[in-house]
C-alpha cells in the first residue's frame, strides 16, 4: 500500500505533472520530471543524472508503489520519486533548454503546496522579507539621487516594490549617472542578501545558492534571477549596470560576425563535481579590479 497520496495535478506545457504528498514532504515521479524537461527517454535520462550525482540524489528520492493510468488502463507499480530538493537539483544539472523554465514553474507549485498560499501571495511575503534587510542597514546607505527612496523603505512590501520600480524608471531617463546609481543600489542589495544567506554558500549546505572565492561571490543564475525579480529589478538591466561599473566578472564570446558579452559564466563546482552557470559578483569593488581571470 502506498504511503503517498495525490494532492495536486497541473500541466507544464502539455505534460501532466502530479504532486504526491505524505505527512513530511511532497514528491514528483522521475518519469514526469523527465517528460517536463523534454527528454526523449525521460526515465533513463533522469536515471543517468541520478547516477552521476548519487551521493546527493539518494537523499532526496524514494521508492513507492503508485496507481496510475497508462494506455487507458489502471496499473500499480513501483516508481522513483523526488522531493522538492531533488527536483531542484535535477533542474540544476540538466542541460535541457526547458530546465530554467521548469524550475521556475515547479518551484511556484511546490511553494504553493508547502505554504498553502498562491505564488503571488508568497512572492509578496518573500519580497517583504528581502526588503527587511534594508530596514536593518539603512543607516549605512549613502546619500545621493536615491536617498529619498531609501528613506521611504519603512512602507509596506507593496509600497516598497512600487518605490523601487519608480527609482529604476527615473534613472532610465538620466544618462550615464543613472547606470552608476542603479549599479550601486543593486550591488548593496546583493551584498546584504548574501550576508543574510551566507550559510547557503557553505560546502556542506543542503541547498546551495552558489560558491565563494577570494575575489568573487558566485551566485547561481536561477537564484540570481529570482531574487532580482522578487525585489522588483530587471535581471538583465541589473547585470548590464553592474558590468558597466566593473562589479561583476564577464567574458567575451568570439563569433564570426561579432563578439558577444556573457554576463553569466560557466564554472566548476568541486563540491557537486558539476559545471553550472553563475553571476560573478566582485567582493571588494573599491580595491579589486577585473583581471581577466576569475578566482
Amino acid at each position: 500500500m502506498s504511503n503517498l497520496a495525490l494532492v495536486k495535478s497541473e500541466n507544464f506545457g502539455n505534460v501532466q505533472c502530479d504532486f504526491y504528498g505524505d505527512k513530511n514532504n511532497f514528491w514528483m515521479t522521475r518519469k514526469q520530471i523527465g517528460e517536463a524537461l523534454d527528454y526523449v527517454d525521460p526515465e533513463d535520462s533522469i536515471y543517468r543524472i541520478h547516477e552521476r550525482h548519487k551521493d546527493r540524489l539518494d537523499r532526496f528520492s524514494t521508492i513507492d508503489r503508485l496507481t496510475t493510468v497508462e494506455g487507458g488502463r489502471t496499473v500499480t507499480r513501483e516508481m522513483i520519486l523526488y522531493s522538492p530538493k531533488g527536483v531542484y537539483e535535477i533542474c540544476r544539472w540538466s542541460q535541457q533548454p526547458k530546465a530554467d523554465a521548469f524550475f521556475d514553474w515547479v518551484y511556484d507549485r511546490l511553494e504553493e503546496l508547502r505554504t498553502g498560499k498562491t505564488p503571488r501571495a508568497y512572492q509578496n511575503e518573500t519580497l517583504a522579507a528581502i526588503m527587511d534587510v534594508y530596514h536593518r542597514d539603512r543607516e549605512k546607505m549613502k546619500s545621493g539621487a536615491l536617498a529619498s527612496v531609501f528613506k521611504a523603505i519603512a512602507a509596506s512590501a507593496r509600497q516598497q516594490k512600487t518605490i523601487i520600480h519608480a527609482a529604476i524608471k527615473s534613472t532610465n531617463n538620466q544618462p550615464k549617472t543613472a547606470s552608476k546609481e542603479l549599479a550601486e543600489e543593486v550591488y548593496r542589495f546583493l551584498i546584504d542578501w548574501f550576508n543574510g544567506n551566507a550559510d547557503h554558500f557553505e560546502d556542506d549546505a543542503e541547498t546551495r545558492y552558489g560558491m565563494v572565492a577570494k575575489q568573487y561571490i558566485y551566485i547561481h543564475t536561477t537564484i540570481f534571477n529570482r531574487i532580482m525579480e522578487a525585489a522588483g529589478y530587471n535581471p538583465l538591466q541589473a547585470l548590464r549596470s553592474l558590468d558597466q561599473e566593473g562589479l561583476i566578472f564577464t567574458r567575451i564570446e568570439e563569433k564570426k560576425s561579432n563578439n558577444k558579452k556573457r554576463y553569466k559564466i560557466v564554472k566548476y563546482d568541486p563540491v557537486t563535481r558539476t559545471h553550472g552557470r553563475y553571476v560573478s559578483l566582485l567582493r571588494n569593488p573599491f580595491t579589486d579590479k577585473q583581471t581577466g581571470t576569475d578566482q
